[in-house]
C-alpha cells in the first residue's frame, strides 16, 4: 500500500534551542509560541509527523497537518487497522492510544515497533496546553 501522499504538508518555524535528529514519520509537537520542537514525550498537548528528515541545522520542519501520513510506531502492542494511535513514551512515534494527545487512527497493524503504517489523521489536543 502506497501511502506517501501526505495529504496536506505544511512547514513550521522549528524552535533552534535543542534540535534532536528526527527521522521522516517521527512526530514534532507544538509549542505555545506556535514554533514546533523536536524535544517531546507523551505529555505534549499537539504534535504531527514529519514529512522530512531534521537535524540539527534545521530552521523549519515540514509536517502533514491534514489526510494520511506515514507514521512511525513507537510501540506496536495493541495496534491494529482502526484503533487509536497517540503519542508514544518517547515522543518518537506512535503507540495505542490511553489518553492525552490523539493523533488519528491507524490504517494498518504495524509488523512490530519501530516500523511505519498509515494513520489517518484526526488529531484531537490534550486536555492541557502548555
Amino acid at each position: 500500500m502506497s501511502y506517501r501522499a501526505h495529504g496536506i504538508p505544511l512547514n513550521f518555524e522549528l524552535d533552534t534551542d535543542t534540535v534532536s535528529e528526527k527521522k521522516v514519520g517521527q512526530l514534532v509537537a507544538l509549542k505555545a509560541d506556535g514554533s514546533y520542537t523536536t524535544e517531546m514525550d507523551d505529555t505534549a498537548a499537539f504534535a504531527l509527523p514529519l514529512i522530512e528528515d531534521v537535524d540539527e541545522d534545521a530552521g523549519s520542519v515540514a509536517v502533514t497537518v491534514s489526510g494520511v501520513a506515514k507514521v512511525f510506531v513507537e510501540t506496536a502492542a495493541g495496534i491494529v487497522a482502526g484503533s487509536e494511535v497517540g503519542i508514544g513514551a518517547n515522543g518518537l512515534g506512535v503507540a495505542a492510544y490511553e489518553s492525552g494527545y490523539l493523533l488519528g487512527v491507524a490504517l494498518a497493524e504495524p509488523k512490530g515497533d519501530g516500523d511505519s503504517i498509515p494513520v489517518l489523521l484526526t488529531p484531537k489536543a490534550a486536555e492541557v496546553a502548555y
